[in-house]
């Protein structure tokens, strides 16, 4: 659907008038942050949502997209049609400092003759192409969930941190294509904004010696945008306020976990200024929805933000405050690309008994050791299955949610630079309409819980797992399971997967709830896997049955005792039930 007719704002006027506003609605400890409470609406009526980061399409080999080609609105609508088993798709416009949409705050053609102008020797994205030859991805995104039948929504990365080493590089450095939709001239004349400006790096993007940080991605998580400011927060709105104007959109998601900091590390800002600051931004999202909605058409607002509330304090990020100030959706994510089964999805809908909640599940879940540079996306991980993706949904419906979101769908295709990577495969579409049937989801089987570490899990994250153990040593874990409507009753099997293979002598033991378990020669999968990264061999399995009597609905705690052998490290568990 084309954008609305809009009047032309003044750029430098709009943001002035909306820090004028920032400065009075969202100064720490403000008395108006958040806001009045929004009126009640029904609950959100969404099942499956499915998040779409756009750069897939130019970064994927797909049936509609091959590399080279140039990009077009075809290939959008190919994206949206191919994920119309969910009900709403979430969509993400580049990086949001770079409008993919004919911003007038920062207009499309004026940020790339820019960017072309300050980086000569570097070449456009596709999509900056097709953006700089007039058109519009926003509109084109509405357009074709219109035809398809799925609710439009913009998913805004509130401080996306890609290629943040960058912002200060020289004029006439050659960046790579994809700096050409990242590199903006907001951030990058604005050092003081930033949570610290970033370090000299050299040209294949690892950090400098740095003595405030332990890797590329802790110095990149300090060289975005500092949430404190109220420009930076104004700078956010107007773009938001631009969306929610120009386009006929059902609703927005504020995505903070692109990137997960906000504010400096400095203990300058208590907690409760931190979720004043954020609950208050959230509010005035909430206030332009209302405002710009057309009549008699509720706009959803969205948050997407961690599935383990011991991540929330850092982030500013307060369920119940959000829910009060208008946030009808919470979609908890585990971060990125991971699927992780132990989370606080109960204890968000105690917090938020109004929401509707969703927990966000990836197309893997475990991440393997880089293949070639040795950081950055360049790494091996272990797809998820469909019966992963079933009990996982089941898990959480059972602990309270509304439904499930899927994000990174799309990257079980053949993307990056190294082969070693795959083998690569289609994404499996076919499960988001079986996700959106809630009887099909509680009742389906083989049941696969599982434990795997998480990537770049930040504040604390409880993680379980990698677990090392030395001769003699343990470690307890647990799992939450459910439990079939008639109960359990086959016996389960209980799997562990090491990261080298086991020495011949090795001895292991494992128990459930306290109970001794028999060892097991079946280490299979619970059916014939259709992806192959990752999966354990017989060198690095170990299994043991499971007698139905033992499980319980609800948390079950499971001892794996190394006896004898060498150390091992614990990278995978899994219980698989009928």
């Amino acid at each position: 659907m084309s954008p609305k007719s809009v009047k032309p704002p003044n750029p430098p006027a709009m943001l002035a008038a909306l820090l004028a506003v920032a400065l009075q609605q969202l100064q720490p400890g403000s008395h108006a942050a958040a806001g009045p409470a929004a009126p009640v609406r029904a609950k959100a009526p969404f099942r499956v949502l499915y998040n779409n980061d756009t750069t897939n399409i130019t970064a994927c080999a797909s049936p509609f997209f091959k590399r080279g080609q140039a990009f077009g609105p075809g290939m959008i609508d190919a994206s949206v049609a191919e994920a119309s088993g969910a009900d709403a798709h979430l969509f993400s416009p580049g990086l949001m400092w770079v409008p993919f949409w004919k911003s007038k705050l920062q207009p499309p053609d004026e940020h790339f003759r820019w960017w072309q102008k300050t980086f000569p020797g570097g070449r456009l994205h596709p999509i900056a192409r097709y953006l700089l030859d007039g058109g519009d991805v926003v509109a084109d995104f509405v357009k074709s969930c219109r035809a398809h039948g799925t609710a439009a929504f913009v998913s805004v990365r509130l401080n996306d941190y890609h290629r943040v080493e960058f912002l200060d590089a020289p004029g006439g450095a050659v960046l790579d294509e994809f700096d050409s939709i990242c590199i903006d001239r907001f951030r990058r004349e604005h050092p003081q904004w930033r949570i610290r400006p970033p370090a000299a790096r050299d040209r294949d993007s690892r950090m400098a010696d740095d003595a405030d940080s332990r890797s590329v991605f802790e110095a990149r998580d300090l060289g975005v945008m500092n949430w404190a400011e109220p420009g930076v927060r104004a700078r956010m709105a107007a773009f938001i306020d631009e969306l929610a104007e120009g386009y006929d959109i059902d609703g927005v998601e504020l995505d903070f976990l692109r990137h997960y900091r906000f504010f400096r590390p400095d203990g300058s800002l208590s907690s409760a200024e931190r979720s004043r600051i954020m609950t208050g931004f959230v509010s005035q999202v909430r206030r332009t929805l209302d405002r710009t909605a057309p009549a008699g058409k509720p706009r959803w607002l969205c948050g997407r933000i961690p599935a383990v509330l011991s991540m929330h304090d850092p982030l500013g990020i307060d369920v119940a405050a959000f829910a009060d100030a208008g946030a009808d959706m919470l979609n908890l994510s585990s971060n990125y690309f991971t699927v992780q089964q132990d989370v606080d999805v109960a204890a968000a809908r105690r917090l938020a008994p109004g929401a509707a909640i969703y927990l966000e599940m990836n197309q893997c879940t475990a991440k393997g050791p880089d293949v070639s540079r040795g950081h950055g996306d360049n790494f091996t991980y272990r797809r998820t299955t469909g019966e992963q993706f079933l009990t996982t949904a089941r898990l959480a419906l059972a602990r309270g949610a509304d439904g499930v979101s899927l994000f990174n769908f799309a990257y079980y295709r053949d993307y990056g630079e190294d082969p070693s990577r795959g083998p690569f495969n289609e994404p499996p579409f076919h499960i988001l309409p079986q996700l959106a049937d809630h009887a099909r989801v509680m009742a389906a089987a083989p049941g696969h819980y599982y434990l795997a570490p998480m990537w770049r899990s930040p504040y604390g994250n409880p993680v379980q797992l990698p677990g090392k153990l030395r001769p003699g040593g343990a470690i307890t874990l647990h799992m939450d399971l459910v439990a079939p409507a008639a109960g359990w009753r086959k016996n389960a099997r209980l799997r562990i997967q090491t990261n080298d293979p086991m020495p011949g002598d090795a001895a292991w033991s494992a128990s459930l709830n306290a109970a001794a378990l028999a060892p097991c020669a079946d280490i299979s999968e619970p059916l014939p896997p259709p992806y192959a990264p990752l999966l354990g061999t017989p060198q690095t399995l170990r299994a043991w049955s499971i007698p139905p009597a033992l499980l319980k609905d609800g948390r079950n705690n499971i001892e794996i005792t190394l006896r004898k052998g060498a150390g091992a490290e614990i990278i995978f568990a899994d219980i698989i039930t009928e």
